[in-house]
């Protein structure tokens, strides 16, 4: 078996997996997030060099937490780093288990260390709870359902 592969990806890259994955039976323009295309927004994939595969991916984008004021400048209102926020979390059902998640949630925080953000948050499904507190996030909500998802809460990391 070949050795995975690591790296930035252009966000047109992450849509099959998103459609497959997360939104499966959806059209493909389901799958393409606000945010997906400004700038500071990036998208890590892990790749299976043996079939050209995008096996997992993380999307990164610049966004204030839901209950904090508007963004202003480089800095929230507060003075604080950037807030960033995971969007479209995923790995092929066949790769699983391989800590490709926790690959790409350590690559996008050493990226997001380097931007100098200081945060991030996402809208975890109530499945992937777990594998978001081992990796050392925190719940921030109470739980919510997203309609024609499910179950979710708000979870974050300060890093």
């Amino acid at each position: 078996m070949s050795e995975l592969i690591l790296k930035n990806i252009h966000w047109r890259e992450t849509l099959p997996l998103r459609q497959s994955v997360l939104r499966p039976g959806q059209p493909p323009e389901q799958c393409h997030f606000p945010g997906d295309e400004d700038k500071g927004t990036f998208h890590i994939g892990m790749i299976d060099p043996a079939n050209g595969l995008v096996v997992g991916i993380g999307s990164f984008r610049r966004d204030a937490l839901p209950s904090e004021p508007p963004l202003l400048g480089a800095d929230d209102a507060r003075g604080r780093p950037l807030p960033y926020r995971l969007r479209g979390m995923a790995v092929h059902p066949d790769y699983r288990r391989r800590g490709i998640g926790d690959q790409i949630l350590r690559d996008g925080e050493r990226q997001l260390r380097e931007l100098g953000s200081g945060l991030l948050w996402f809208n975890a499904r109530q499945d992937a709870f777990r594998f978001y507190q081992t990796n050392g996030y925190d719940f921030a909500s109470e739980l919510f359902s997203i309609n024609g998802v499910g179950p979710h809460k708000v979870m974050l990391k300060r890093l």
